[in-house]
């Protein structure tokens, strides 16, 4: 989660930097969408893992979670051995040289290899709150976890039961989850080839505009859902995946494919690497929140307000990419100096 976005963004050039890093998330849609057919296989041959003991037996319902975490073995080992083959990266490799070249003209060197300032110059050493860093820093911050409190990580773990809330029943919910995760890799292969023509903050805005209106759209489907202004059934089910499908269009033209260029372009090398590890810790952190509180929450107020919630996040969310410089096409030494002061 941390290494792969430093990893690209320090590989690529600055004219492959947005199509690669977009490769990047279309290879996780793959994922997702690889995972979604796999739970419909094993669905089908051993029974639903989380069906009704009446329908599928419960010895039965036991080998189909352990077929669905086994299965999963493969894909971690396929990463494991491509791994393997990585080289490090030139920015790394530039730093370790500058390293070598500051041993041997005689500058310090800390015990952990890193070089260490003379005392005139060590309060001027960089740090996540130098004025200069603390911007990119917290523009960062803010997409990360904004990204997540829009509630995409609820809804990519709890698709199929949001569908069959909506009138959805039987495989027509997961049938609903796997359209979900395809118009993600479909849509992201088409941001792929946009990223680096309409650029980062184009894609952005136009993305979380389109989220907050979705999100607003699955808000008022359920509020009438839950006020009995409408009745659950094929019907409603296929308006609500219609609204959802709208909503993953636009997150995955934008916050999908734009998040990881966020990451790894705003951040200045010196912090890089700290930095990103921090934001990314905030939005796995608040994705984990919202997942195992999204049903207390649905509980308490409803599946409207809680999606009501998330589009209020969403309006937050467009506002910070206001506040975003257009990277496109930059190196990370000219993206870093727009934030000198």
């Amino acid at each position: 989660a941390v290494v792969m976005p430093l990893y690209l963004a320090e590989c690529l050039p600055p004219e492959m930097r947005g199509k690669g890093t977009g490769i990047f998330q279309l290879f996780l849609g793959i994922g997702l969408v690889s995972a979604a057919a796999v739970g419909i296989l094993v669905a089908k041959v051993f029974g639903a893992a989380d069906a009704a003991a009446e329908v599928v037996p419960s010895a039965a319902k036991s080998l189909a979670w352990r077929v669905n975490f086994w299965w999963t073995v493969l894909p971690v080992g396929a990463l494991l051995a491509g791994s393997l083959l990585l080289k490090e990266s030139p920015v790394w490799l530039e730093k370790r040289a500058e390293k070598s070249k500051a041993r041997a003209t005689g500058m310090p060197v800390k015990s952990d290899g890193g070089i260490r300032a003379p005392d005139s110059l060590r309060s001027a050493s960089s740090t996540l709150f130098q004025r200069r860093y603390v911007a990119p820093f917290l523009l960062t911050l803010l997409v990360l976890t904004f990204n997540k409190t829009i509630g995409m990580s609820s809804i990519v773990a709890y698709a199929v039961t949001l569908f069959q809330k909506a009138g959805l029943s039987g495989s027509l919910g997961n049938a609903g989850d796997l359209a979900l995760k395809a118009t993600n890799l479909i849509v992201t292969l088409v941001a792929v080839g946009l990223v680096d023509r309409k650029g980062r903050t184009w894609l952005l805005k136009v993305g979380t505009a389109g989220v907050t209106i979705g999100l607003v759209l699955i808000g008022v489907l359920f509020f009438a859902l839950e006020r009995g202004w409408m009745t659950p059934s094929p019907v409603s089910g296929f308006i609500t995946l219609a609204a959802f499908l709208a909503m993953q269009t636009f997150y995955s033209l934008g916050p999908g494919i734009c998040v990881w260029l966020v990451l790894s372009e705003l951040m200045p090398s010196r912090i890089r690497a700290n930095g990103m590890a921090i934001a990314l810790f905030a939005n796995q952190f608040t994705a984990w929140g919202l997942a195992s509180s999204f049903f207390p929450m649905v509980n308490a107020w409803g599946y409207g307000p809680v999606f009501f919630g998330f589009a209020a996040s969403g309006v937050l969310y467009f506002l910070t990419v206001l506040f975003i410089p257009e990277t496109k096409g930059k190196s990370l030494t000219e993206i870093e100096s727009l934030f000198d002061p």
